[in-house]
């Protein structure tokens, strides 16, 4: 690897670790910036977190410690060093984030905190602008029905499109899948209103509360508070802004292709290994497309 290449890597850590395999990570990316994702079960354990801590904190060069009596620091094969300096960054990603150990709390002292809450408009938005979504059939039924999302995510246009492909009657399953994910009421709510035909009366809002009682919805002051918790999780809607955004044609992703390409490496291992026995090994390759390589970590403190 190159100087320049070296000096652009990152680490991506995913899946789970204990706190020994949690080390080693640190110590192998000692120099280069380490993203942690999907890993929110990492900081339910103690000794996790303290390891964190060290590489987390804000000094110029972090001094990484494990005070183990463990075999691997004695009988490793080379041994592994009790402590070690970082220069590493770190950025995690986690579906939710628990502040209530003290630990946790002190981890998070250490870096700056964003949440990210897009709405189902923002999310649509981006990948009409991102131009890798390339089925605009899915794109605008979804934009159309839109107001209905609660949850969004870029696995609903994914998850839309390949129930297309598959065959499958996909705009009843992707409705139905995204009513599943909220209550009906709020569902009821929502159609209510996106119906612009209410906007024609002299008062709408009396008229979708008198529609949502009549659909078995409930009271007035159960509309507006099913109604308050719809545009608090998604935003003050607009039907027509979301109709209005168009997909940008498709570019070419070397990412999505090189990840086709290995795909189609691995279907063809499978084939040969099911036609006769092979002595066959398959080498994992990093899941965010970069060589995942630092230059040694064992910088001894």
């Amino acid at each position: 690897m190159s100087a320049q290449e070296r000096k652009w890597t990152r680490a991506l850590i995913k899946g789970k670790h204990s706190a020994l395999d949690l080390y080693q990570k640190l110590l192998e990316h000692a120099l280069v910036p380490l993203v942690f994702d999907d890993l929110d079960g990492l900081f339910l354990k103690p000794d996790n977190v303290a390891i964190l801590k060290c590489v987390c904190d804000t000094t110029a060069v972090k001094i990484v410690e494990w005070g183990s009596t463990h075999p691997a620091f004695r009988k490793g094969e080379p041994p592994l060093p009790t402590c070690f300096e970082s220069i590493s960054r770190v950025l995690i990603i986690a579906n939710e984030w628990q502040t209530l150990r003290k630990n946790v709390m002190a981890l998070q002292d250490r870096g700056v905190l964003v949440v990210l809450r897009p709405s189902a408009l923002e999310v649509h938005r981006e990948i009409a602008r991102s131009a890798w979504f390339d089925d605009a059939e899915v794109f605008n039924f979804l934009g159309r029905n839109l107001y209905l999302v609660t949850q969004p995510s870029f696995r609903l246009y994914i998850t839309a499109r390949s129930h297309k492909r598959a065959g499958l009657d996909w705009k009843n399953l992707i409705l139905r899948t995204i009513e599943s994910e909220a209550d009906a009421k709020s569902v009821l709510v929502a159609r209510l209103l996106a119906d612009a035909s209410f906007d024609s009366f002299k008062a709408p809002e009396t008229a979708r509360e008198r529609a949502f009682k009549n659909q078995a919805g409930g009271s007035r002051a159960t509309y507006h508070r099913y109604k308050s918790d719809l545009f608090e999780r998604r935003g003050n809607f607009d039907l027509a802004a979301a109709q209005a955004v168009i997909l940008a044609p498709p570019k070419p992703d070397p990412y999505t292709a090189a990840l086709a390409e290995r795909r189609r490496q691995l279907e063809k291992l499978r084939d040969a290994i099911q036609d006769g026995p092979a002595d066959t090994e398959i080498a994992a390759t990093p899941s965010d497309g970069s060589t995942g390589e630092a230059a040694p970590g064992d910088i001894n403190g």
